[in-house]
């Protein structure tokens, strides 16, 4: 009987220590440094053939009230499209440049009008990191749901694979400010 209850504590010491371990490994890799540190390790393999990266975008100078939420950015029709591992690889000197040394926390409070939405993640739908903009004050940007000064590399990314059209509009518009 003795035996019995020493097993069944030790199997559920087992379950929780485990347990604990794999909720401590997921919340780990959702924080945005070691998130973008994981995938500059992916690209400095130079193996991206299961990562692909979505794009939800909304040309900055369209006027949509109220401001969009994530979530209506996503639901918003013909926002969004994938750019699978063969061409995401083409841009590997780019892509090079993303890593935790780039973040730089923004303390300010934030409200989101939401015009982009980036996603990396795996073939299988497991999300590397995300990067959303624009966090009010302009000139913000949340990676993985954290608050951090703009970030020139994701702009440079975005506009690779955007519509020449939709480019053009998008650089004038940082160039100008508008953000």
């Amino acid at each position: 009987m003795i035996l019995r209850k020493r097993v069944i504590i030790g199997f559920c010491a087992l379950l929780t220590i485990s347990t604990a371990s794999i909720v401590g490994f997921i919340m780990n890799n959702t924080r945005p440094h070691r998130a973008l540190d994981s995938f500059a390790r992916m690209v400095e393999s130079g193996n991206l053939d299961d990562v692909r990266l979505r794009i939800y975008f909304i040309e900055p100078g369209a006027i949509i009230l109220p401001p969009l939420s994530l979530d209506e950015l996503i639901a918003f029709p013909s926002s969004g499209f994938t750019i699978e591992s063969n061409r995401l690889a083409e841009h590997m000197d780019l892509l090079r440049h993303i890593n935790s040394e780039l973040l730089v926390s923004s303390n300010d409070s934030h409200s989101m009008d939401t015009r982009i939405h980036l996603i990396f993640e795996t073939t299988e739908g497991s999300r590397l990191f995300d990067v959303t903009m624009w966090a009010r004050p302009y000139r913000r940007m949340l990676v993985n749901g954290h608050l951090f000064e703009e970030i020139q590399i994701f702009y440079d990314i975005l506009m690779r694979f955007l519509p020449e059209h939709e480019s053009n509009l998008l650089r004038r518009f940082i160039e100008d400010g508008g953000l």
